[in-house]
């Protein structure tokens, strides 16, 4: 049972008065701060670490400049399979107890739905946001918010409710008994705890601001004060504490993550592509070595015999090792480099043409070029670029089917590869539903729709990652040989999800419609054989002649800014379905009638049609 009122007030001022923090919030400020520069590449210099015994300061600062991390492609590629497990069929439905104007209130919803995050759905917003913050941190809470409605007349109706994120340092404050969240502090501009009908916020004043308080005000407000000693003599801080309702029926708030953290006994969470860890560490030592390398060998090394610099005699000067003998100071000669030729690349070495061509040398015993050695380079690019992601996706999801360079031999390796992804996203796709089903029955409360309300939502164990092209193939195949219509039917429908992914509206309308047509998976052929072999019902034949004219009057008759067909519950969908096929047989019936197809051609009478 989550913190009542009272409960809530007390931690609340605990929390604020001895700044209080949960037991694992280091642990899972270093998880989120970790995995966000994992993602984002950002703040190179924390993620390597310096060859301390062969890498003074300045050589390290060189390879931090150098280095490019491909963590945030690796991770990337991670979260990929993520993004697809919103874009699965899903089984959803919503239902009150009492079952007046279920329509009305299921389009209410919809509408407020719709417009969770901006102009974006609930589902929308999941899909993305869900895996951003499950890769960088996973204990991030989603906290459905809203405002009072402005509207004098009707003052029990509240604003579009929308999402308010609470990252791992926001929430100082939780406690879960049994998997279940009792209350959840956040601390930004002001503390604020959240429970099951209210929200308690804790703002700050100082001394002097809660002294500028009359004393009628202040005798009607609740505070917290905070003094700068036993006696309580002075005080150091004010809190005033307000109480708001929002009558919820729950805490408003639940967390993004799904993977536990071992470390915590399961009390926090760590991201679904935790066990890639080590590979994202391999990845930005052997990146950063190759860059470093990359940079600085990659291009011909000029190797030549050189002297060592003189000095100036006309001047005086006297070079030893790159100082002035005389002063010790650096010889201006050379620069102090202690050698006669100088290092730009656009110096010519010049050798003396001797008068005798017997006594020329071969410029080769003077000046080298040596290329790198391109085997370390190979591996190291092999290495950082190649292999350690393709380890992390194995390490992640068992499986290498979203490696770049993979190539699955047999159609039976490639459905053991799906699976082995299907296994590791299923968690993930569970608490997708947990968190969908939170939100949308958060906003049915604030818009006074909670009462009795179920909000069902669970993806199927197949999330049909399979592309159209495949589900093609499978077509063709399944149609070669000769499979049953239900089959060819599922993948039917499996190509209409990808197809109208992007367009829930449109495939909800092709789904109540495919529902409802007759002889659904046959072919043209078994169709024709069936109704000119008179072994259907001509309920069916009226059905199919005129499915389109029968769903065109549907939809004018059905379709208002109140009503939706498509949204209706299916008992009701098919009644009038039915009803309109029915009404069509009697309206061919009575036509036909009066001279049934011939009756009366001996007076040249003939059926009106």
């Amino acid at each position: 049972m989550p913190y009542t009122l009272d409960q809530g007030k007390k931690v609340l001022k605990d929390t604020i008065q001895f700044n209080l923090r949960h037991r694992d919030y280091d642990r899972v400020n270093k998880i989120a701060d970790m995995y966000t520069r994992y993602t984002t590449g950002e703040d190179v210099q924390s993620l390597l670490r310096r060859f301390t015994p062969r890498e003074d300061e300045a050589l390290f600062a060189q390879r931090v400049n150098l280095t490019q991390v491909t963590t945030g492609a690796i991770v990337n590629a991670l979260a990929s399979p993520m993004y697809k497990v919103g874009r699965s069929h899903a089984s959803k439905h919503i239902t009150w107890e009492d079952k007046k104007s279920t329509e009305e209130k299921a389009l209410t919803l919809s509408k407020a739905t719709n417009k969770f995050f901006g102009k974006k759905s609930v589902e929308s917003y999941l899909n993305t946001r869900m895996v951003e913050l499950d890769c960088s941190d996973p204990n991030t809470f989603i906290v459905v918010e809203f405002k009072e409605s402005v509207d004098p007349n009707n003052p029990k109706v509240k604003a579009s409710p929308y999402p308010y994120e609470v990252n791992s340092k926001e929430a100082i404050n939780y406690l879960y008994i049994n998997n279940e969240l009792q209350f959840l502090i956040v601390k930004n501009d002001k503390h604020a705890i959240y429970l099951q009908d209210q929200v308690i916020t804790g703002e700050y004043y100082t001394k002097e601001s809660y002294y500028s308080y009359s004393e009628a005000l202040l005798t009607n407000q609740e505070w917290l004060l905070i003094y700068t000693d036993d006696k309580q003599t002075d005080i150091k801080e004010a809190h005033l504490i307000t109480t708001l309702d929002h009558l919820g029926g729950e805490i408003p708030a639940i967390r993004i993550g799904s993977n536990r953290d071992l470390t915590t006994r399961g009390r926090t969470c760590v991201p679904m592509i935790h066990a890639a860890m080590p590979f994202f560490e391999k990845s930005i030592k052997t990146v950063s070595e190759f860059d470093l390398t990359n940079c600085l060998h990659t291009f011909p090394q000029k190797i030549q015999y050189d002297e060592v610099c003189p000095g100036d005699f006309e001047k005086g000067i006297m070079c030893n090792k790159g100082k002035i003998t005389t002063t010790n100071n650096f010889c201006p000669v050379c620069k102090g480099s202690g050698w006669k030729t100088h290092t730009s690349a656009a110096d010519i070495i010049r050798v003396r043409l001797p008068k005798d061509t017997k006594d020329m040398v071969s410029l080769e015993n003077y000046i080298s070029y040596k290329g790198p050695a391109l085997d370390l380079l190979e591996y190291q690019k092999k290495l950082a670029l190649y292999e350690l992601p393709q380890l992390a996706m194995k390490a992640v999801y068992t499986s290498e089917l979203y490696s770049s360079d993979n190539v699955t031999s047999t159609a039976t390796e490639k459905n053991i590869d799906l699976e082995s992804v299907y296994d590791t996203l299923k968690p993930f796709a569970d608490h997708y539903s947990d968190v969908y089903k939170h939100i949308v029955t958060m906003i049915a409360s604030f818009i006074d729709l909670g009462t009795g309300i179920d909000v069902h939502h669970s993806f199927y164990k197949d999330f049909k990652m399979k592309t159209v092209s495949m589900l093609l193939s499978d077509l063709d195949v399944a149609n070669k040989s000769g499979a049953e219509s239900y089959v060819k039917s599922e993948i039917n429908k499996d190509i209409t999800d990808k197809l109208y992914i992007d367009k829930p509206d449109e495939l909800m309308k092709i789904k109540v419609k495919t529902r409802f047509y007759p002889f659904n998976g046959k072919s043209v052929e078994e169709i024709n054989n069936i109704i000119l072999n008179d072994i259907t019902t001509k309920y069916n034949k009226v059905l199919y002649a005129n499915f389109d004219y029968i769903f065109d009057q549907i939809e004018a008759e059905y379709i208002t800014e109140s009503v939706n067909f498509y949204r209706m519950e299916g008992n009701k969908q098919a009644e009038i379905v039915k009803t309109k096929v029915n009404d069509l047989i009697l309206e061919i019936n009575d036509e036909s009638t009066p001279n049934d197809f011939g009756a009366g051609t001996e007076n040249n009478t003939f059926p009106v049609i």
